[in-house]
């Protein structure tokens, strides 16, 4: 009825093991009506297992289960209901194509703070993390783009705000455009309290973070298939995963170690060696992932798993449900309370 140690669980600012779990810390509940809140576990545990379940997919799903715990996922019908892993392992592998239940791996987050910046002010720091550099110790900073669609979007937000700034350009830099201004906040990742953003403050960064440092490909129909954040700050990846999770998409990190690969400055054209690990939040709008596959050769597995530790854990709520992450994959699942209505698929 437990999850293993590399499982992670909210606490309002940071994901952390759920072996690292603290007296009176939050974590965050999942509710039917698909709304996710923060609350103090009525109990913590944990007790010794040494023969659990692990189960993933390269993009989107990675739970470690113990055969005792309620296993949540929506039904054929478009139901929530909560299922014994021993019995979804045994429907999956008595199953053709596999077990047909969507695990949901998005959830939207009513939080009771609110970030002390305006609208704009928000957007104009999502610009300033990607792409601005700090003079000094004081606020100051500066822009230098080369795409015109990021100069427009710079301008607009300026120009809305009434915001003092100063628009130059360089012979040494062709192409170039620099902008000099003081920015609301002297940050160059989002740290935790960006977390006190409410739900208006999310989305305002949903709608603009893949402008600067992402990438949006449509299909012939103008439709979004895929959209990527990109970043070096594991700090922002964890952010900018849960900000789109808790909007209600799927948000995926993924890990890309560059270290020792060359490339090219843009500006001054000259190559080097890159030192950075990089982070990939992949979004989508798909939130149900199953396990179920066309045909029982593709059927992804479900293997026995022995924990790093020898434990499993767990917490009890009021909902019954709990938002994990592990090995950087967000997934809704029950807490361990083994009394909970078993719901038949």
């Amino acid at each position: 009825m437990g999850v293993d140690c590399q499982t992670e669980y909210f606490n309002g600012r940071e994901w952390k093991s759920v072996s690292q779990y603290t007296k009176d810390e939050f974590v965050l509940q999942y509710k039917d009506d698909k709304t996710a809140e923060l609350v103090i576990p009525t109990s913590y545990q944990k007790r010794k297992n040494n023969s659990m379940f692990l189960f993933e997919t390269k993009s989107s799903l990675n739970q470690c289960l113990s055969s005792a715990h309620m296993s949540t996922y929506i039904t054929s019908k478009g139901n929530i209901s909560c299922k014994k892993f021993e019995d979804v392992i045994d429907l999956h592998n008595t199953s053709k194509q596999g077990f047909s239940g969507r695990f949901i791996t998005s959830f939207i987050y009513n939080s009771k703070t609110k970030l002390s910046l305006t609208d704009n002010e928000i957007k104009l720091m999502v610009a300033v993390i990607a792409d601005a550099s700090f003079q000094g110790r004081e606020n100051n900073c500066y822009f230098n783009l080369k795409k015109e669609r990021k100069k427009r979007a710079l301008r607009k937000i300026l120009n809305e705000m009434e915001y003092s700034y100063v628009e130059r350009t360089y012979d040494s830099m062709p192409g170039y455009t620099r902008f000099l201004l003081n920015a609301p906040l002297k940050e160059k990742e989002f740290t935790k309290k960006w977390y006190l953003c409410n739900n208006t403050q999310r989305q305002i960064i949903c709608d603009s973070v893949l402008n600067w440092d992402g990438s949006q490909q449509k299909n012939k129909r103008n439709e979004l298939i895929r959209r990527n954040f990109y970043t070096t700050s594991k700090e922002s990846a964890d952010f900018i995963q849960f900000v789109f999770a808790s909007c209600g998409y799927c948000a995926n990190l993924i890990v890309q170690d560059r270290r020792g690969r060359i490339k090219k400055n843009e500006t001054n054209n000259r190559e080097y060696v890159t030192k950075s690990i990089d982070y990939v939040v992949g979004i989508s709008n798909q939130t149900l992932k199953n396990l179920a596959r066309k045909s029982s050769q593709g059927k992804i597995k479900i293997n026995n798993y022995i924990p790093s530790d020898g434990y499993e854990y767990f917490f009890s709520v009021p909902s019954k449900q709990i938002v994990f992450r592990r090995k950087n994959k967000i997934f809704i699942s029950g807490d361990g309370n083994i009394n909970i209505k078993e719901v038949n698929q």
